[in-house]
């Protein structure tokens, strides 16, 4: 009866007639590749400095296999040492940190559709980047940005390699006051 059906609803939040149905959820591979392709656009739109954006996220996984995105530049991305990476030479290094998917995400993150120049340290290196640039201020402003000089002037012991405690003291005495564990 009704009152029955109303006073089952009551108690126990779900009509009668409910009670004794399965309800089977399900997606399908459609569903679940369409979800990709909005999260795929979302992701795209935002800005690169966003938290959630794909080059953040880049930039995180290259600093929690590297310490630092410097070194992970040097040892994943410029092999050439050249200090540009191609949009090639990016897909690869993309295919070998595991995230295959994500270069071209990433690169046009980056890069305007119609701008094909190759990626620069200061494109990802954001903090390390600008850190990088006050110390070859700071060699600039006392040495004339001689490295050979700047290297004796390091190397008191002449051992002819630096611990990082060496290379700190080294660069606090030319006067440079940020991070240099991310430069070593």
């Amino acid at each position: 009866s009704d009152k029955e059906e109303r006073r089952h609803e009551r108690q126990h939040g779900t009509p009668h007639y409910v009670r004794n149905t399965v309800v089977v959820e399900s997606i399908s591979l459609s569903q679940l590749m369409r979800f990709k392709t909005r999260v795929v656009q979302y992701t795209a739109s935002l800005a690169a400095t966003h938290d959630n954006s794909a080059v953040s996220r880049f930039v995180k996984l290259l600093q929690q296999q590297r310490g630092c995105v410097l070194r992970a530049w040097r040892l994943d991305l410029d092999k050439r040492g050249t200090g540009r990476v191609a949009l090639a030479d990016f897909t690869q290094a993309c295919r070998q940190l595991g995230v295959p998917n994500q270069a071209r995400l990433i690169w046009n993150s980056l890069r305007s559709r119609d701008d094909s120049r190759p990626l620069e340290f200061a494109d990802l290196g954001g903090e390390e980047a600008a850190n990088l640039d006050a110390l070859a201020e700071t060699l600039w402003n006392t040495l004339g940005f001689d490295l050979e000089k700047a290297w004796e002037f390091m190397d008191e012991t002449r051992q002819y390699w630096l611990a990082v405690e060496d290379f700190e003291a080294g660069v606090r005495k030319l006067g440079f006051w940020g991070n240099a564990r991310l430069l070593f």
